[in-house]
Order: structure tokens, then C-alpha cells, then sequence
């Protein structure tokens, strides 16, 4: 069996801090091990949990990645030149 990590040594291998780890926990995000009123984590566990949200785009924070994004700009209200999507143009609104 792995060693487990605490809060502190999980957010550092995240690259996260405490309070936003805690908060993930929180919300059911990430994987944990609880011992008693421990919160541990299990290193292994961790890192499959990002791999599985590196291809899945990022659900942990609700965001798409960068790469994602980039190959679909209407979600982003915009098109490729950056004009805006879904907005009214000025010579299409009524008087």
C-alpha cells in the first residue's frame, strides 16, 4: 500500500492550495481517504484522477482546458476572428 498523503503534501503535489483542496473535497471533486476524522489522500489515486481530467478536459473546476477551448471558439461566443456570436449587429436592430 501507498503512503497516504495529508492535505498539505496533496495540494503540493496538485499544485493547489489548501483551502481549495479542502473545498473540492467538499464538494465531491476529488478522491479521498478518510481514517476516522483523517482526511488523507492516496498518491495513486491522485494522479489518475488528474490523467483522467487531462482527457476529459477539466471537471474538476468546471473550465474546459486551453487546447479544448481553443478548438471550439463558438462556446465562446465568439467566432474565429474574435467577432462576437449570438450578439445583434447594429444594422440588424429595429428602430
Amino acid at each position: 500500500m501507498n503512503q497516504l498523503l495529508n492535505v498539505g503534501d496533496a495540494a503540493r503535489l496538485l499544485r493547489l492550495s489548501p483551502h481549495t483542496l479542502y473545498r473540492w473535497v467538499v464538494e465531491g471533486r476529488v478522491p479521498t481517504v478518510r481514517l476516522g476524522r483523517r482526511l488523507l489522500f492516496d498518491p495513486v489515486a491522485l494522479r489518475a484522477w488528474v490523467l483522467d481530467r487531462s482527457r476529459l478536459g477539466s471537471p474538476a473546476t468546471g473550465r474546459q482546458s486551453q487546447a479544448n477551448s481553443a478548438a471550439r471558439p463558438a462556446d465562446r461566443g465568439t467566432d474565429p476572428t474574435g467577432a462576437s456570436i449570438g450578439a445583434p449587429d447594429e444594422q440588424d436592430a429595429t428602430p
